[in-house]
């Protein structure tokens, strides 16, 4: 998933924003903030690929650890590459079925995949996690309230990074709902 510079400029106009940062510090910034998703998610969404490795593995299928997958590098027993024609992959829940048993250590090389919506919402965490970088207001788009001529009320609730909070949360538990079922 690659963000751009205008895109990041694109986003920051949104909230009436500019910055004086240059296209490398910027770029900087993003990769900061990415990284940051990564470890906060649990998700590296920039490396999609993972490894299942399973020790005395003695069985003629076998659920990989996340999905859906999009698609199978290798399988290997004991080292030795299994042709692909001998197994075939159900890819939404990441079961490989053997067309025997096989016995011995497995390791499958594999790549889950991403949703386009998924990437979407991921993409509009950290652009928004940078206007918090450029602009350290805590009640940034905080909402205002008013009553009347008389009566004004600030919903901390809602401020930026409450809700990029919320939303990190969301994708938390939409990843484990996918990974885990």
């Amino acid at each position: 998933m690659k963000i751009t510079v205008d895109e990041v400029k694109q986003h920051l106009k949104q909230y009436n924003l500019e910055t004086s940062l240059t296209d490398d510090e910027i770029t900087k910034i993003i990769d900061d903030k990415t990284s940051e998703l990564i470890v906060k998610t649990g998700v590296n969404f920039n490396d999609l690929k993972r490894q299942y490795f399973e020790r005395d593995y003695n069985n003629d299928s076998v659920i990989l650890d996340e999905y859906p997958v999009s698609e199978i590098e290798s399988v290997k027993i004991d080292g030795e590459i299994i042709n692909p024609k001998e197994y075939s992959l159900f890819k939404p829940d990441g079961i490989i079925y053997f067309n025997y048993d096989h016995h011995g250590n497995l390791l499958v090389d594999y790549v889950i995949e991403l949703s386009d919506e998924k990437l979407i919402f991921l993409k509009k965490i950290i652009l928004d996690m940078f206007v918090l970088t450029v602009n350290d207001d805590p009640l940034l788009y905080a909402t205002s309230i008013k009553e009347g001529d008389s009566s004004i009320t600030m919903d901390l609730s809602s401020t930026l990074q409450s809700n990029i909070e919320k939303r990190i949360n969301e994708f938390k538990i939409m990843n484990v709902q996918v990974t885990m079922l």
